[in-house]
């Protein structure tokens, strides 16, 4: 779950916007290894903040017809995890994503 707050500038037929947000995120990890004389899997999960930060700009090409472009960096806090056979392991997540769009208003 994310609560986000996002601000948007008009100006004429250009809007741009700003914005992000703070939550939590439930990080999962799995593996399973097969070495030259046995196998072992295991698979954990845990839950951390996690944040957005991101921006973006919308172009209106006619009053109901707009082109849309955003980008957002994701991240999460560390988390433990650990395998079956008490080893820990560490990790977070983080993804950048850009993303372009067509806006059609009825």
């Amino acid at each position: 779950a994310m609560v986000n707050l996002w601000y948007g500038l008009h100006l004429g037929p250009v809007t741009t916007f700003i914005g992000g947000g703070v939550g939590t995120a439930r990080l999962n990890i799995s593996t399973r290894y097969a070495g030259n004389f046995s196998a072992a899997s295991f698979s954990d999960s845990a839950t951390t903040y996690a944040a957005q930060l991101g921006g973006g700009l919308s172009v209106d090409i006619t009053d109901n017809i707009a082109l849309t472009g955003r980008y957002r960096h994701f991240f999460t806090g560390d988390v433990t995890m650990s395998d079956g056979n008490g080893d820990k392991v560490t990790a977070a997540y983080a993804t950048q994503i850009i993303d372009a769009g067509l806006k059609i208003r009825f």
